[in-house]
């Protein structure tokens, strides 16, 4: 993945609300189901974000279901 806009990223929180999911489960994801995610600059555990557009489109290949779609804080944050 290259030149991902900061402004298109989701945080771990943001991720769980849009699946309706726990933290574990996208951690999971991340390991086990190449889930799209970059690792930003910092400390032992960098912070984690999500590429908005490469995680719908994961979705979408994946047959993942997306309630918080509806959710108004999660579409603020995805329509951005």
């Amino acid at each position: 993945m290259t030149n991902v806009n900061l402004d298109e990223l989701l945080t771990v929180r943001d991720v769980c609300t849009l699946f309706g999911r726990s933290r574990g489960t996208i951690t999971n994801w991340i390991k086990d189901q190449d889930f799209p995610h970059v690792h930003l600059p910092g400390g032992k555990l960098p912070p984690i974000r999500f590429p908005k557009t490469e995680v719908i489109s994961w979705a979408k290949r994946n047959n993942k279901e997306m309630p918080g779609l509806n959710d108004d804080n999660i579409e603020s944050t995805l329509t951005h």
